[in-house]
This record gives structure tokens, sequence and C-alpha cells, in this order.
């Protein structure tokens, strides 16, 4: 294993005061601490552009640091290293979509006034991938209000080429997603599932997964209960296997992993709860498949997805 270090310039506009609506700003500022006893924060979810599907995801955060326009900004990146750059840059820019044929997809800097902001992350490399958890101060005058639905850009230097993005969205601690359940695509078998699987997340990225199920097979003592990669029901193939990410942690979708529910005997009802992490945070599992098993032979019975 070794240690790779690659720059992301950060042109962000951060902060929570900024001209000419600062007034605006501070009163926006002042109710939402009112709720919350602390400023709102922001994360955005960074996913793949044009096709590429292997160079960069994960998140990343921006949180206010007390008075003036300062921010902390973090990412949680996996990278692939497949490209011969060593290095890429990331910078929030004027757009509003991630989307690049709409003309809301806008490559500028967004700036309030100041210089840019840059923070160097350092990678940790094996084979081909690597993950990155960095953090550091960045400021360039803008309101963090500006920010909110804004994109945050990553392309690689030299060809210039955007290969990720996300739009930034008001980050909620102790974020969950919940999945309504129904039979899996496709299956004809006696039992008929429903009921509701509920994931709570914490700071770490594990998390609670809460279920409450009806119509299940009554033999149950380990049966599976997972989620996977697919964000749609409607078919088989598009369900998809177990999610999880494999740079940073192995499949615990699996009994000795504790991804398990247990029913009640002639009832067909379970309800219970395991605490997990898939490597992944609440944004990566937004919309992800969560399906149900059997016991007879590990079946695939049941559906539904989290949002």
């Amino acid at each position: 294993m070794k240690l790779a270090t690659v720059s992301f310039l950060v042109s962000a506009g951060l902060g929570l005061l900024a001209s000419p609506s600062a007034a605006q700003h501070e009163d926006e500022q002042t109710r939402h601490l009112q709720k919350t006893d602390k400023p709102m924060s922001l994360v955005a979810l960074v996913t793949p552009l044009s096709g590429n599907d292997e160079f960069v995801f994960g998140t990343s955060s921006l949180r206010p640091m007390g008075e003036g326009t300062s921010a902390l900004l973090s990412v949680d990146l996996t990278v692939s290293t497949s490209n011969s750059s060593a290095y890429a840059y990331a910078y929030i820019s004027e757009g509003t979509s991630c989307n690049v044929t709409d003309d809301d997809y806008d490559v500028n800097f967004l700036s309030c006034g100041s210089g840019p902001a840059e923070i160097v992350v350092d990678f940790l490399v094996e084979g081909t991938s690597g993950i990155s958890r960095s953090a550091d101060r960045v400021d360039n005058g803008c309101a963090i209000q500006d920010i909110l639905g804004k994109a945050v850009i990553i392309y690689i230097p030299g060809d210039f080429h955007d290969e990720g993005c996300g739009i930034y969205e008001e980050n909620e601690e102790g974020k969950k997603l919940v999945a309504s359940m129904g039979k899996y695509p496709g299956y004809t078998g006696d039992l008929d599932p429903s009921g509701r699987v509920k994931v709570i997340f914490n700071m770490d990225n594990t998390f609670t997964f809460e279920y409450n199920l009806k119509g299940v097979d009554t033999q149950c003592e380990e049966c599976g209960i997972h989620i996977h990669t697919g964000v749609s029901c409607d078919s088989h193939d598009q369900v998809g296997g177990h999610y999880w990410n494999d740079v940073v942690i192995k499949d615990l979708w699996t009994a000795a992993g504790g991804a398990v529910y247990k029913s009640k005997k002639r009832k067909g009802k379970a309800k219970g709860y395991f605490t997990l992490s898939n490597g992944y945070g609440y944004e990566e599992n937004k919309h992800r498949a969560v399906v149900i098993h059997d016991k007879k032979n590990g079946a695939r019975v049941g559906c539904g997805l989290l949002e």
C-alpha cells in the first residue's frame, strides 16, 4: 500500500455573511440558529460525469467555522488511479445542475469577491483505487446560503475533462431513509411481503437498520435483508447485487455481518434492528433498493426503495 497526494483546488464561496444581501443572510442564519442552535451545513453527493463510472465518487461537505466568512470543507471520496494524472481539481461552480447538457450546468467558478480557496487531499492508494477523507479551512467571501444548490465539480488537469459533480443541499444530522416494502419483481410465490424499513445514519456513516415487516417467511431465524445497488424495483436486473464500498470495507450484507431478520412463527411478522456499515453515507444510499430474502433458498421475495 502506498500514499499518494492528490491536490484539489476548491474555488468556493463560503461563509455566513456577504454583500449585497448580508442583512438577508443574517436574518436567515438567525432563524436557522433559533431552530437548530447551530449554523447550516451543506453536503453534496459527488457522482461521475460524462459516462465515466470509475474515476471519482463520494461526498463533499461545507460547515461554517463560527463568525466571519470561513468554512470547513471536507471530502470523502473514492477515486480510480487509472488516469495518468497525479492530482485533480475540485471547485464550486455557479451552476445548479450536474447534467452537462443542461443550461444550468456552468463550469465558471463561484466567487463573492475573495480569492480562491485550496485544500490538499491525501489519498491512500491500493491497486487501482484510492480513498480520501480530508478537510481544511476555506474562505472566499460567499455566504453559506449562496452555496446552497450550487454544483461542486471535479476535473482532471491536462484534458480538463469534467469527471465528477454534486449539488450542495442542506445537511441534516441524524438523517434517515425509509423504504415501503412490497413484492420482489417477478416473484410468484406464496409470500406477500409488506411493511417498512428505516435506515438512520450516524456521524461516522454507520447506520441503524430498522425493519417492521409482514407477510414474510414464518421460519426465518437468520433470513437476509440487504441494501442493493439498484435504484428501481421494476425488474430483477435493475435491483442489482449487494451495495457496499469494496475499497474501504468488506461485504457485511451477510448472516455473519448481522444483516438478518427473525420472524415470528405462524404470523409471518418481523420487527427488529441491526447496526451496520456499507462504506457509504446517507447520500449514496438514498434511492437504493432494499431486498427481503426467504429461508428456503435465500430467494428474493420483497423489494422497496430508500427515500
